[in-house]
């Protein structure tokens, strides 16, 4: 559990629970990676609380050898709404 204790603020780490449905469709490795990463990015990544209270993780990774970081977005019910792989892009100067 993580603890703002000089406001009160108590937020535990979610017990993963299902899937929107919206997920299965998507077949692109950028979106369906393992779901056993799920975990592992929730348990060690960065977190922030969203505008309507669910959870926003972001942990660094690659896939296929393409250096980025992965994002779950799960929300107060412990289902997972949002799971990404976002590449880094080389600046251009």
């Amino acid at each position: 559990m993580l603890s703002i204790e000089s406001q009160g603020i108590k937020i535990e780490q979610p017990q993963i629970k299902g899937y929107i449905e919206g997920l299965s469709l998507k077949t692109d490795p950028y979106h369906n990676f393992p779901t056993a990463f799920d975990d592992i990015i929730i348990q060690g990544g960065e977190m922030n609380v969203t505008g309507s209270g669910g959870l926003w993780y972001t942990a660094p990774g690659s896939i296929n050898g393409t250096n980025g970081f992965y994002t779950i977005g799960i929300n107060q019910q412990g289902i997972i709404y949002h799971r990404c792989f976002y590449q880094i892009l080389p600046t251009l100067y």
